[in-house]
Order: C-alpha cells, then sequence, then structure tokens
C-alpha cells in the first residue's frame, strides 16, 4: 500500500511479506516474511528474510544474501538501524537507535539514539537515552541508563565487556583500556577512559 510500496515482488519466495509506505520494500524481490511501513522503509532489501521496519526509513539499508546476511532484524522508529547492510537478528527501538549498524549482529538498543554510532560491534544490550552512543565497534557490553557508556567523539571507542547502569555511568569510555569493567551507580566510572 503506497507509492512504489513492494513494486519489485516477483515471486512466491516473498510470501508473507507486507509493504505500507511510500518506497517501502521498493526492491525486495524474493525475501520472506518482512513487515516494511513507513517512508522508505526497509527500502533497499532485495532477498532478505524476516524484517520488520516500522518508521521512516527503518532498515533503509539492509542487503546482502537471503538466508545467510541482513537477516531477522527488527528496527521500530525514525531511522532506527538505517545503515544496517548485512547485520543480522538486532533489534533497534527508539528513534536512531542503531543508526550507523552496518554488521553487527545480535544486538538490542532500545532508546531513542541508543547505540546510534555503532557500526560493527555485536552481542550488545544498550537501553536509555544516547546509552552507548559513540561505541563503534566494542562489543559484548550491558549499558543501561541515560548516556551510559556514551564514550567521546572522534575517538575510537572500542570499550568491550562491560556492564555500566546508571546514569552517565562511564560516560567517557571510549578504548581498549576500558573493558571488562562492572560499573553500577549514578556518574559511577564517570572517568574512566
Amino acid at each position: 500500500i503506497g507509492a512504489f510500496a513492494g513494486t519489485s515482488i516477483n515471486s512466491t519466495d516473498a510470501d508473507g511479506t507486507v509493504a505500507i509506505g511510500y518506497q517501502s520494500a521498493q526492491i525486495l524481490t524474493s525475501g520472506i516474511g518482512s513487515t516494511a511501513i513507513g517512508y522508505e522503509a526497509l527500502k533497499t532489501a532485495t532477498e532478505n528474510d524476516y524484517n520488520t521496519a516500522v518508521g521512516n526509513r527503518a532498515l533503509y539499508s539492509i542487503s546482502g544474501s537471503s538466508g545467510t546476511e541482513g537477516e531477522a532484524n527488527t528496527a521500530v522508529g525514525r531511522y532506527a538501524g538505517y545503515s544496517t547492510t548485512t547485520g543480522g537478528w538486532n533489534v533497534f527501538v527508539g528513534s536512531g537507535a542503531g543508526f550507523a549498524n552496518t554488521t553487527g549482529i545480535y544486538n538490542n538498543f532500545i532508546g531513542s539514539n541508543a547505540g546510534g554510532s555503532n557500526t560493527t560491534a555485536g552481542q550488545s544490550t544498550y537501553i536509555g537515552w544516547y546509552a552507548a552512543y559513540y561505541q563503534t565497534v566494542g562489543g559484548n557490553n550491558v549499558a543501561i541508563g541515560h548516556q551510559t557508556l556514551y564514550g567521546t567523539t572522534g575517538k575510537n571507542n572500542s570499550a568491550t565487556e562491560n556492564v555500566a547502569i546508571g546514569y552517565q555511568a562511564m560516560l567517557k569510555a571510549n578504548h581498549a583500556d576500558a573493558d571488562a569493567n562492572v560499573i553500577v551507580g549514578s556518574e559511577a566510572g564517570r572517568a574512566i577512559t
């Protein structure tokens, strides 16, 4: 439903796919069981299966081979998971959540701009407004709270294997020296870089 929505579907391999909104799932040809609701949601997907994109340009850049790449992502919110290409099995909920993710897998980012700069890191859970926003390549983290594990602009931001819970806990963590910590409390570990 909508101009150019699902216009390339040409196969029963796209069974169960729903496209609602201008150019949603526009070039999808054989992706099975996907849902695209919103302006240009799931726009570049061609043969990706079981993705759910709800929101303006959610999962816009998804690509990859059927059955192996760009599979089973859920993105709800404006620009949620926007840059995800071959990353799979991710959950992005909130405006800009997981925006820069390209190949990261098994992530759960919930909150406005949570994990917004993540590119390739996987297996992380970020919950809260701008939680782990500048963490780009560090994975296996848990960050719960407003700007928790936020990172620093212009840095590599590769902190890994951390658990940070609380308002701005581990706020400035940005590289490998900030690995394997458990930090709990409001502003706890803020100066760890």
